[in-house]
This record gives C-alpha cells, sequence and structure tokens, in this order.
C-alpha cells in the first residue's frame, strides 16, 4: 500500500505516517516525519503490507518543548492510561501511563480535534518499561481537543 498526503495548506507542515485499530488505539511511526512543502505530496510504502482491520491516516508532527518524565510506577497507579482531572476544560491537567505488560513500550501524548486530525509532538516519544510510568504535565489544556496515548512504532 502507499500512502500518499498533499499539503493544501497554506504553510509547510510535517506529517507522519500512522493508523487506529478497532478499539480506536492510536500507533504512529514516528520516525516517518516529513517536511511536506505547499503544494507538495509526501508518500510512505508499506512494502511489507498492511495490518488488516485498522484505518491508516495522516499524523501532524509538532513541534514544541516537550519533556515528559519516565520513572518507577508506585503500587497504587493504575494500569495503562489516566487523565487527571479527566476534563480540565482549559486548566492544567497530567497524563499518566503505566506500563502493565511484560515488555517496554514506546508511547508519547498526543491530542486529537473535533475532525479526527491527529497531532504528536516531534520528540516525545518515551520507552516505558514494565512497571514504569510516562508522565507529562499540561500546565494548560484546550477545550474540545482530545488527548490520548499514542503507541510509537519505528
Amino acid at each position: 500500500m502507499t500512502h500518499y498526503y498533499k499539503n493544501c495548506n497554506n504553510q509547510p507542515i510535517r506529517v507522519a505516517t500512522g493508523f487506529v485499530d478497532g478499539s480506536g488505539q492510536i500507533s504512529t511511526y514516528v520516525t516517518s516525519c516529513a517536511d511536506v512543502g505547499i503544494g507538495q505530496v509526501h508518500q510512505w510504502f508499506y512494502e511489507d503490507g498492511t495490518n488488516p482491520g485498522v484505518n491508516y491516516q495522516t499524523i501532524i508532527c509538532r513541534s514544541g518543548d516537550f519533556r515528559p518524565i519516565v520513572r518507577p510506577a508506585a503500587a497504587d497507579v493504575p494500569c495503562w492510561t489516566t487523565f487527571l482531572p479527566p476534563n480540565p476544560n482549559g486548566g492544567p491537567m497530567l497524563h499518566r501511563y503505566k506500563n502493565c505488560s511484560g515488555s517496554t513500550i514506546s508511547v508519547a501524548s498526543g491530542l486529537s480535534n473535533g475532525t479526527g486530525q491527529i497531532a504528536i509532538y516531534r520528540g516525545a516519544c518515551s520507552n516505558v518499561r514494565p512497571g514504569e510510568e510516562y508522565l507529562f504535565d499540561y500546565q494548560q489544556t484546550t477545550v474540545g481537543i482530545n488527548y490520548h496515548t499514542i503507541i510509537c512504532l519505528n
């Protein structure tokens, strides 16, 4: 399969390829971020085939100072993703991901708007070993934006 993206914006953009599975889990190939000029087309070719049951889409690679913390997790921290508070309505929010699997997982914090456009911060992926947690402290959130844990693929 070949995934095409044409930049119809009025400014250059940096994008990557990724997919959403049937459960809503977002995964991206962050090493595939590419700069695409105005009116230009970029393509990613999946020579080894595609994953069944997923929807491929373009992911925006955002710039910014993104410094998550990875540390050993306390026993009372719930597995997988937690947002505190769950509905910050523009206020601060802590994004927490605890790895309860038996292997290291690379994750990042990402966001999407009401149209389904997904964005991830460049350089935000961190390897989280079993029993560790990934933390990112949003000093401010945006009303109408959904926040996600995104799986980072090589």
